[in-house]
């Protein structure tokens, strides 16, 4: 970085021009690079649910001039915002250490996590990974692009879900059977992640996400439950005890059916399915040869992209 002092000593114009142009490059890259941190900073405080108002007023700015510096961001820097935004209220709600003066909220809710038991080295490291890539977005590091948010926005989403819900067992006391989804007793199989048209699921098999931490499975009551690691069931069929299944079967014109022993559909989603898919950020998904999503497990669909999971605790049945 060439400093204003270091022209003084410089006597011959030429070089002097020269250096000067060098100088007020270099200070416009940095400049530059101020002006995003400070648009990024003003766009988390905006993903806490600050609102623009109180932002301008904490900030001394325009309300106006606040919203075109939020809107100065990129949609993927604002999708990674809001999905650490809401990890952050979360952690929140963990307790501090007795006696603890100066609160770190993200290690406090580590020091818990930890200690619950139920928040595995591989969710820890997501988090970690979630956590860097929020603390680069915010300081204007490095170019995101759309696809990169999606799936750090799907760690988050999952990672935030699987916290509150060991939070809400911090709280009352839920013993830790509730967390362990049912394994069937069957002879091991080798897992599959989808279902082909002219394919079908037996009774007590599952389909698997490729990372093996959601499991779709058939169960001998009839029902078809999403079971994710830590969170237990998250949604289902709400087919229990409709009638003695046989299988699920994805029909060669498309349809998703779970026949009974006597040969009547139980349930059914569709037309027009091509393949169905549990996917590492536990959603199971019916797409069509070309196109957007046609059913999927307890899913907010936008523009053929899955965004959103619920968490037990307010999911609707499917």
């Amino acid at each position: 970085m060439i400093n204003i002092e270091d022209l003084d000593s410089i006597d011959d114009p030429l070089a002097l021009f020269q250096l000067a142009t060098d100088a007020i490059s270099q200070r416009r890259d940095e400049i530059d690079r101020l002006a995003e941190i400070r648009a990024r900073s003003i766009a988390a405080m905006y993903a806490r649910g600050t609102s623009y108002k109180e932002i301008a007023s904490t900030l001394g700015l325009s309300t106006p001039r606040v919203g075109q510096l939020v809107s100065s961001n990129d949609a993927a820097a604002i999708e990674i915002l809001k999905a650490w935004a809401a990890i952050e209220s979360t952690m929140s709600d963990f307790p501090s250490p007795p006696g603890a003066r100066n609160r770190n909220i993200y290690q406090d809710a580590l020091r818990v996590l930890r200690k619950s038991k139920r928040f595995g080295e591989a969710a820890l490291r997501d988090l970690d990974y979630v956590r860097s890539v929020r603390n680069a977005v915010v300081h204007g590091r490095g170019p995101l692009d759309i696809e990169e948010a999606e799936l750090v926005t799907d760690k988050a989403i999952y990672l935030n879900s699987l916290m509150r819900v060991i939070l809400h067992d911090l709280k009352t006391g839920d013993l830790p059977s509730r967390w362990t989804a049912p394994e069937s007793s069957s002879p091991q199989r080798e897992r599959r992640s989808r279902l082909s048209r002219g394919e079908s699921l037996p009774v007590g098999h599952s389909l698997y996400s490729p990372d093996g931490r959601t499991r779709f499975t058939l169960q001998e009551d009839g029902n078809a439950v999403v079971f994710v690691d830590g969170l237990g069931d998250i949604c289902d069929t709400g087919t229990a005890n409709h009638g003695i299944p046989k299988c699920l079967k994805l029909e060669d014109d498309g349809w998703l059916i779970i026949y009974g022993a006597d040969g009547k559909e139980l349930w059914k989603k569709g037309p027009n399915g091509y393949r169905l898919n549990v996917q590492d950020n536990s959603h199971v998904v019916l797409y069509p040869s070309k196109g957007d999503a046609i059913w999927a497990t307890d899913a907010f669909i936008k523009a053929g992209r899955l965004v959103q999971w619920i968490p037990p605790e307010s999911r609707l049945q499917s």
